[in-house]
């Protein structure tokens, strides 16, 4: 190769010098304007083995350790000195924090199931809170709160709160040892004629119960009652059934008696046949007084007859009721017998009693309770035709 060349090759060009001694200076430009980094060394302490939760020992703090109150207060102080050279200080106070120890207590946690069943040793460090503990203090804080007359949990006074089930209009307690009770409907046995008496139960005990079906919805909670001068009466619906079946004992048990033709039963039952039907007519005023009404209405009168009823008790001379209430007590017209299963109880019935399955959905009229029985005003007599028995041939003839 020639002289020259190697010349050329070996001595840079004067556009490249200058291009390298430019680039120089702005790097050495850069570097006086960008200021050297500052190397912080951080010691940290040598690595041990891992302990599980259970095997952990509180650690007892050390001189060098700084609590969270003191750590907050060297943080504000160097905020405070931040005028002059808040670079620096914003380092210290970060190596501070970092170079730190802050000490707690190790949480303790539940054994595992798998160590309480293994039985691996009793621990007498105490568990953790579960809901159930935390409502037996409350109990127990409550009850200690009530008893001492303070105030609550909360600061405010505890109000004491009373259940009672408030006593149902016409019901006022009875005397302690009394049988007879002041909502009870008089047994009368004088007073009534025996036209008289037929008068009142064809007039007043006679009703019709609607259907079930003809009710509004499932939820309704009324029902129509149709007495037999034509007005309608409503009472809640729970009322229904019993009523109807109060209403076949007793149109029942008076074509049994008119049928036999036996002045001895007449007399024998007469009278109570006149309380059912002043059963029956009593309650349908008192509902026809209280309309509007609510649904949970009751009329104790006709409840404690329920109850009688319910447990086979249908006579309701006084001696039969005080030998109800001497085996049965008070406890039990106490309990709302409304809400028993009367449909099927008024279907199996009681010695004859009973409803069919098409009566108790379909109801009963009037018309159907009172069909054969006569009254004759003018000859001043009373009977019950049955089919196949001639016209003129009374089944009891009753003399004025």
């Amino acid at each position: 190769m020639p002289a020259k060349n190697l010349a050329s090759n070996s001595r840079p060009s004067a556009s490249a010098s200058l291009k390298s001694h430019h680039h120089t200076n702005s790097q050495t430009t850069a570097a006086a304007a960008k200021p050297a980094p500052t190397r912080v060394s951080i010691t940290l302490p040598p690595r041990t083995k891992r302990k599980s939760l259970l095997e952990l020992e509180p650690e007892t703090p050390s001189e060098s350790s700084l609590s969270l109150s003191e750590l907050d207060d060297n943080a504000e102080g160097e905020e405070a000195s931040e005028t002059e050279g808040s670079s620096s200080a914003s380092r210290r106070g970060a190596k501070l924090r970092k170079s730190a120890v802050i000490s707690a207590p190790p949480v303790l946690l539940r054994p595992s199931k798998k160590r309480r069943r293994i039985g691996t040793g009793d621990d007498a460090r105490p568990l953790a809170r579960t809901a159930a503990s935390v409502k037996r203090e409350r109990e127990a804080e409550t009850t200690k709160l009530e008893k001492e007359g303070r105030k609550s949990v909360g600061g405010r006074p505890r109000e004491k709160k009373e259940w009672y089930v408030s006593p149902a209009p016409r019901d006022p307690p009875a005397h302690d040892g009394a049988w007879r009770h002041p909502a009870d409907l008089p047994y009368l046995q004088s007073g009534f004629s025996d036209l008289e008496i037929a008068r009142f139960i064809r007039y007043k005990g006679a009703f019709s119960v609607p259907p079930q079906s003809t009710l509004a919805s499932s939820k309704d909670p009324w029902a129509s009652i149709t007495r037999a001068d034509g007005r309608k009466i409503t009472i809640p619906r729970a009322y229904r059934m019993p009523l109807l079946w109060i209403g076949r004992y007793l149109w029942s048990s008076a074509q049994i008696t008119l049928s036999t033709g036996s002045a001895e039963d007449w007399e024998r039952t007469k009278w109570e046949l006149l309380y059912v039907a002043r059963l029956c007519d009593a309650f349908l005023n008192a509902a026809a007084e209280h309309h509007p009404m609510e649904r949970a209405w009751r009329w104790p009168t006709i409840d404690r007859v329920l109850v009688r009823y319910w447990y086979h008790w249908l006579i309701s001379k006084d001696e039969f009721v005080k030998d109800f209430v001497a085996d049965f007590g008070e406890e039990e017209f106490a309990i709302d017998f409304l809400k028993k299963p009367w449909k099927q109880w008024a279907i199996k019935g009681y010695r004859g009693f009973a409803l069919t399955p098409e009566e108790a959905q379909n109801g009963i009229s009037s018309e159907e309770f009172t069909s054969g029985f006569v009254i004759d005003d003018d000859k001043g007599t009373f009977r019950w035709a049955e089919p196949g028995r001639p016209e003129g041939e009374p089944t009891l003839v009753v003399r004025l």
